[in-house]
């Protein structure tokens, strides 16, 4: 299907294209999931005809959606021919000392960050903990940008989980229990969650049986985890809100041809001349003409392709950053909720809801434009408490004071202190000292405190030998100190009584 819309778009492309000396030709071919066999599959289109090869617009495997195009884009890199990709969200992509002809009309995962922590924000929330895959790239610049994040959002990262998602298939349930053991046993209650979505699904079923996931937690994960068949209640996601792969594909041809017509127009003479690779095993060390060589020339044909914007595209507004990354995209911020129509929110199948949407920025000075409808949150456990607004409802009518103020949901709080308290003693140096009472007498009170001899009786009596001491500081001590030491056991010598359960 995305090969015919391809060879349509490209051929809309050629019947709106004025210019008589410039003709594009599509070769199309399904992407093997084999490494090696989709890099003979490249060699082979670049060998294959008379025409010049000047892009390849590639998308993931079709029986492998998750496996992203690595070694085209490895290939094309080294000959310097320019790779859009429709599908491929991988921050390993945005490197571009290993991908450097690579460009997407898809935005990276790790874009994320940015509206976890316009949440965060949103919800004032102060702290949180990282679910995330511990041999991830895309992990640890997620990671990354929400440490950035903090500079200008007032939150700290309470705790990192590192979870080995290369083996989803064969997980140690009760290793993974282990792990978030922790966050059950702590204060935090906002949990960001970043891993595969088969690995989601062990993590949601280990959270429900820990109680981590119920009422008064909040949850945020990544769009990955969205395809889990587990899907909890309550948690709260970004999707992109134009991912049609056929609409991507239709924007990548249009980017490759305009690119292409841009840098022709900017330099006529090279490019009616320009050679481009021919087949894989050329050198392109020593080019026959220096003055237009493939590896003069294919950065500026890449650059025009970065360069090139169109507010009409079919996913929305199409432009790219320095390191051909999609920008600009459209957001949809999601919240998995009980199926309206039933009567136990545990037996509904849920349904994924839109609740707020985000505009990343664009190149320049522009920003990200953010909203978000918090009284239309589904909290897990059907958390809902509700706080004063800004908007006021009922207004004194001498003083014109605001009486009454409209009420709105309170998100669940980032923490929840601990009610329970643990009494421990630990062996130390004590920095007060005790001597024997005399029989009949009395500590020394005298008015003297400069000659350090001041103490302070104990009202407790030794119940075997009925005996009783008098209290003294150790020395040496500031003489401050020694004044608060001494108004400290006075304080302490009188009768308390406390209650430990």
């Amino acid at each position: 299907m995305s090969m015919k819309h391809f060879n349509s778009s490209i051929s809309d492309v050629r019947a709106h294209v004025s210019d008589k000396q410039i003709s594009f030709t599509a070769l199309t071919e399904i992407l093997a999931s084999n490494a090696l066999t989709a890099t003979k599959q490249l060699c082979s289109m670049i060998s294959a005809g008379n025409a010049r090869l000047f892009a390849v617009v590639v998308s993931n495997p079709p029986n492998s959606p998750s496996v992203p195009p690595l070694s085209i884009s490895y290939i094309a890199a080294l000959y310097g021919l320019p790779v859009i990709c429709v599908s491929a969200r991988q921050a390993a992509f945005s490197n571009k000392y290993a991908h450097a002809s690579f460009l997407r009309t898809v935005p990276p995962y790790v874009q994320e960050a940015a509206i976890w922590a316009q949440l965060i924000d949103t919800f004032e929330w102060h702290e949180v903990i990282i679910i995330h895959s511990d041999n991830s790239h895309d992990s640890k610049a997620l990671i990354a940008s929400l440490e950035a994040a903090r500079q200008t959002v007032d939150f700290k990262i309470a705790q990192t989980i590192g979870v080995n998602t290369d083996e989803e298939d064969v997980v140690n349930l009760k290793e993974l229990q282990n792990k978030l053991d922790s966050i059950r046993k702590g204060q935090t209650r906002v949990i960001l969650l970043f891993v595969t979505r088969r690995y989601a699904e062990h993590v949601f079923t280990v959270a429900d049986h820990l109680g981590i996931i119920g009422k008064e937690w909040a949850w945020i994960i990544s769009e990955q985890c969205l395809g889990a068949k587990n899907l909890p209640l309550g948690v709260l996601s970004v999707r992109l809100a134009q991912s049609d792969e056929l609409l991507h594909v239709e924007d990548a041809a249009r980017v490759v041809t305009e690119g292409i017509i841009k840098f022709t127009r900017r330099e006529p003479n090279a490019m009616f001349g320009l050679q481009s690779v021919h087949h894989c095993r050329q050198e392109l060390e020593s080019p026959r003409n220096l003055s237009q060589s493939w590896l003069r020339y294919n950065t500026k044909l890449y650059q025009a392709m970065t360069e090139v914007i169109f507010e009409d595209g079919e996913t929305g507004h199409v432009e790219f950053d320095s390191h051909g990354d999609r920008v600009g995209a459209l957001y949809d911020i999601v919240n998995v909720q009980p199926h309206g129509n039933c009567g136990t929110p545990k037996s509904c199948k849920p349904v994924i809801n839109s609740v707020g949407k985000y505009v990343q920025a664009k190149r320049g000075p522009t920003k990200s434009q953010f909203s978000i409808e918090t009284e239309r949150i589904y909290w897990p456990g059907n958390y809902r408490v509700l706080k004063p607004s800004d908007i006021c409802t009922k207004r004194n009518p001498r003083t014109n004071e605001c009486i009454e103020r409209a009420m709105r949901p309170r998100p669940p709080p980032s923490s929840k202190k601990k009610t329970h308290l643990k009494v421990v003693t630990i062996q130390s140096t004590p920095f007060v000292d005790y001597v024997p009472k005399p029989p009949g007498g009395q500590c020394n009170t005298s008015n003297r405190v400069e000659d350090l001899k001041f103490q302070v009786p104990c009202t407790h009596t030794n119940a075997s030998t009925g005996a009783s001491a008098c209290y003294l500081p150790v020395l040496p001590f500031p003489w401050l100190l020694f004044q608060f030491i001494l108004s400290y056991l006075i304080r302490c010598s009188c009768p308390l009584c406390m209650h430990l359960g």
